[in-house]
């Protein structure tokens, strides 16, 4: 070796050598690599490029081509092409783009389709939606007035009596061998029905006396006072009700029923009615009682006790309560008593008469037969 000094085949570090040296063989003090002095020295390797982002050019207007290229130039388009792109920076890896580019056009059709879909639900939204109100200045939109809610007007004392007076009546039956009873009744349930007891009509208590006629006098005693014939529309026996029906025009309004499970002990209501008949005179007579007790049977009132304040000749007539409503009808008072009357509850009477306006009318006589 007349050399004193060789170059790494890898990094090309010199390397001095001894004078008398005769190894073959030697490591970089540098990289570490072994290697030959004979082997054939390796090429330092080429520095790896850096790559450079370069903004794509715009693609051209896509025109149409007036005709296909000819096999041949194809080559040459693409030669030119790679020598045009020679002059700029190394370029991302085919591989690379193809897959970014990929990747980017699925992002946006992604983006798309959410965009898309958010559109026809807002689209839906608004579509489906009522209306919003306009909070523009100006004359808004005007709906349609609303029917005020019907309120029931309160009564004064005197309207009350007055109402309840207009629509009771005086009740005349005419029976066989020219004898005749007398009783009360009032206008309720439907228009043209009076209410009054069974027995003031000839249906019992004990026996029963059908009726040659029965007459309806509406304001009795008064200036205006009329006498209508009335029809025997349903009885029951049993709870001492019947119903007439008048045909006649400009008829009082019907009474309102009340509820006399309402009602309670030492509270006040009012009865009116024709007690003894014509021999006190044709007008209504009011009189002011109290309850006295509300008579149960399996927690249903049955009957209605007063404190006195009937007469004969108040059976069939009204007991209201200080709003005019109908909280019984007059049925009896205790012989040798002053103190002790008694009254149908409202619920029965209201019952007996939408049931038999219902059905047509029926006549329940109990255990009686008519003779």
């Amino acid at each position: 070796m007349n050399d004193t000094a060789i170059a790494c085949p890898t990094c090309a570090t010199r390397l001095q050598l001894p004078p008398d040296n005769t190894a073959t063989r030697f490591r970089c003090t540098k990289c570490g690599t072994v290697f030959d002095l004979n082997a054939p020295a390796v090429a330092p390797p080429a520095p790896v490029p850096i790559p450079v982002a370069v903004p794509a050019p715009a693609p051209p207007t896509a025109t149409a081509p007036d005709d296909e290229p000819d096999e041949d130039e194809r080559p040459r388009r693409r030669r030119k092409r790679r020598d045009e792109e020679d002059d700029y920076e190394p370029r991302r890896k085919p591989a690379r783009r193809e897959q970014k580019s990929g990747g980017g056009m699925v992002a946006v059709i992604a983006v798309v389709g959410s965009l898309v879909l958010v559109g026809g639900v807002v689209g839906a939204y608004f579509a489906f939606r009522d209306p919003p109100k306009d909070t523009a200045k100006g004359d808004p939109a005007k709906e349609p007035p609303r029917p005020a809610p019907k309120s029931v007007p309160v009564l004064t004392p005197e309207q009350v009596v007055r109402k309840v007076k207009s629509s009771t009546v005086y009740v005349r039956t005419f029976l066989a061998r020219d004898r005749g009873t007398t009783g009360t009744g009032f206008f309720a349930g439907k228009p043209g029905f009076v209410v009054t007891n069974a027995h003031v009509i000839g249906y019992g208590p004990d026996k029963i006396m059908v009726p040659e006629l029965v007459e309806v006098v509406i304001d009795s005693g008064e200036a205006n006072e009329r006498t209508v014939a009335a029809k025997v529309f349903a009885v029951d026996v049993p709870a001492d009700l019947a119903l007439l029906k008048v045909d006649a025009p400009n008829l009082p309004p019907p009474l309102a029923f009340g509820r006399a499970e309402a009602l309670v002990e030492t509270q006040e209501v009012v009865a009116y009615g024709y007690p003894f008949g014509e021999r006190l005179g044709k007008n209504v007579s009011i009189n002011r009682t109290t309850v006295s007790s509300l008579r149960k049977i399996n927690g249903t009132v049955e009957v209605v006790q007063l404190a006195g304040g009937l007469n004969p000749g108040n059976s069939g007539g009204p007991v209201a309560n200080a709003k005019g409503e109908i909280v019984g009808v007059s049925v009896a008072k205790l012989r040798g008593t002053d103190t002790i009357a008694f009254a149908i509850p409202a619920e029965i009477a209201q019952q007996f008469a939408d049931e038999q306006v219902r059905t047509g009318g029926e006549f329940r006589l109990g255990e009686l037969t008519p003779p």
